[in-house]
């Protein structure tokens, strides 16, 4: 029998009470396991941080669920590397507090993972613009993106914005193993650390969609209505105020 790998599923949060409850129980609601399951909150002045409480009080499953809080607010790298100070699994799984991970997200990347014979350090999907009811739009990715895009030379190629989604980013401890924390001046994280994978080894894409993508508000859509990568980018990234 093959025993599993400890993955971590890590839900990031700051000033999203109204969409974190969905957020969290995207995590609970995992059919992966062991499954380590973190709920953190960049020290938010709303009340995301007591959802995320209330959320794991309620969960009866069997995967260890930690709710915390950082001591204040350390913005979105700081948030990272303080969760990869905490996390234990061999994969590490990202989730933003207004989007919504599909139950089996943690299974997918798995299966990736092991197929590619453990060579894959990135593991993105694709993924369903929702609304702020979260209603399903349109899908993030059209069409699969070829192999051939996600390799060094490719990837060091490219210029903002960034192949990897963050949102429905997942990666191998060791590219923060063998390269230490994400440096403070870094923004884009989602340009470095797929970068620091395909050092290692490679980058993988799953077509299918995995994660629920918060369009939030219609701010984040460009001048013909469609939904703005540039902007939601920015949001992830804490660019601007929304």
């Amino acid at each position: 029998m093959t025993v599993r790998p400890l993955l971590t599923f890590a839900v990031i949060t700051y000033n999203q009470q109204a969409y974190a409850a969905q957020a969290a129980q995207g995590a609970l609601s995992q059919t992966y396991a062991p499954l380590e399951i973190i709920l953190s909150d960049d020290h938010s002045p709303d009340d995301t941080f007591a959802v995320l409480q209330r959320a794991a009080f309620t969960y009866r499953g069997s995967n260890h669920v930690t709710v915390r809080q950082t001591e204040r607010n350390l913005g979105l790298i700081g948030h990272l590397n303080d969760i990869m100070r905490l996390a234990r699994g061999q994969i590490i799984i990202i989730a933003a507090g207004d989007d919504i991970s599909l139950p089996q997200r943690a299974e997918k990347i798995y299966q990736t993972w092991q197929q590619s014979g453990g060579r894959a350090h990135s593991i993105f999907s694709n993924a369903i613009w929702i609304d702020e009811q979260s209603r399903p739009l349109n899908p993030l990715h059209k069409t699969p993106i070829p192999p051939e895009e996600l390799t060094l030379p490719a990837y060091a190629a490219r210029q903002v914005p960034a192949l990897v989604n963050g949102a429905t980013h997942a990666w191998t401890r060791d590219i923060f193993d063998r390269f230490g924390p994400i440096p403070p001046e870094v923004r884009a994280e989602d340009l470095l650390l797929p970068f620091r994978s395909a050092l290692l080894g490679e980058i993988h894409y799953i077509y299918e969609p995995l994660v629920l993508y918060r369009r939030d508000s219609g701010r984040l859509i460009d001048a013909q209505g469609r939904p703005s990568l540039t902007k939601h980018r920015q949001r992830w990234l804490g660019w601007q105020e929304l």
